[in-house]
């Protein structure tokens, strides 16, 4: 009997470490326990990838070695280096091979990626290379209430635009407030932009801008960038010029100081502002003049 309970015992004791061997590589996702053919060679570029983002294809199969390094069918049966597209054959490739890659994925994700303005100059590498690149990993994810790190990435290259954030009047994009993606579409997500999605963006935080009114602002059909720099300005309320400069780059006729049929000499010569006037410069419900209290 007392045989039998140790015979018993120790058999109990080989399940569990069975059990346990097979559980442990799940739960802390080690390579062990992955389904990708590539990482019991390569364990050294899989493991990095189980710090990003995708943790999850990686373990699953070879779709996220393959992507790059193409087909591993004739690589996994020679186990020779020249059937398997290697570093020195990547290194060669552009920025369009690079982000073809990444697309053959994410390509439903970003179906404007071709006509960005990022797809000609960088590939998704030149941003990603933490998620992306078993061979320049930088640890974990950020997460996604660091929104300062975008700042510091997309002024890395935009260098002229980080110089109109220093002007008296800004967005509030370094302070973390706002960020360079809650306006500009990097990755191509939607087709290529135009004047009213443009529009659309700003009307997203300045809704009382946007109407509707019954009279609206001719120039608000031109985009709001007309009247305003987006980033940052010398003058208030972002405007692109300072006094009435900025109304008279449109409204100026031959007879000027008369703007329409009403001359505004004694109204302009004492220094006064076209919205001393007219306040309601988006557009309005009650005068086509955009002057809430008429004409005087």
């Amino acid at each position: 009997m007392e045989d039998r309970r140790r015979t018993w015992l120790r058999g109990a004791g080989l399940a569990r470490a069975a059990l346990f061997a097979m559980v442990v590589p799940f739960v802390t996702g080690t390579p062990g326990w992955a389904k990708n053919p590539c990482a019991p060679c390569h364990d050294e570029q899989v493991t990095p990838m189980l710090k990003t983002s995708h943790r999850g294809v990686v373990v699953e199969g070879a779709g996220f070695c393959a992507a790059c390094h193409g087909d591993p069918a004739a690589h996994l049966h020679s186990g020779e280096a020249t059937d398997i597209l290697g570093p020195a054959q990547l290194t060669r490739w552009g920025a369009e091979e690079q982000s073809k890659a990444c697309l053959r994925c994410h390509g439903r994700d970003f179906p404007g990626w071709e006509s960005s303005p990022h797809a000609s100059r960088v590939s998704c590498w030149s941003c990603h290379d933490d998620q992306a690149l078993h061979f320049k990993p930088k640890g974990t994810d950020l997460p996604r209430a660091v929104r300062h790190a975008t700042w510091q990435l997309c002024t890395s290259c935009h260098q002229s635009v980080k110089a109109e954030f220093r002007q008296e009047f800004r967005h509030p994009v370094e302070a973390g407030l706002v960020d360079c993606t809650d306006c500009h579409d990097i990755h191509g997500t939607k087709a290529a932009p135009t004047e009213e999605t443009t529009n659309a963006t700003c009307v997203r935080c300045h809704e009382q801008q946007a109407g509707p009114f019954v009279f609206r602002h001719p120039a608000m059909d031109e985009g709001c960038s007309s009247c305003h720099r987006p980033h940052g300005s010398w003058n208030r309320d972002l405007l692109a010029s300072v006094g009435n400069g900025i109304c008279l780059t449109c409204h100026v006729q031959s007879s000027f100081p008369g703007v329409g049929q009403i001359d505004h000499e004694f109204k302009l010569s004492g220094g006064g502002r076209c919205w001393d006037c007219h306040s309601d410069i988006h557009g309005s419900s009650t005068t086509p003049d955009f002057n809430p209290r008429g004409r005087r």
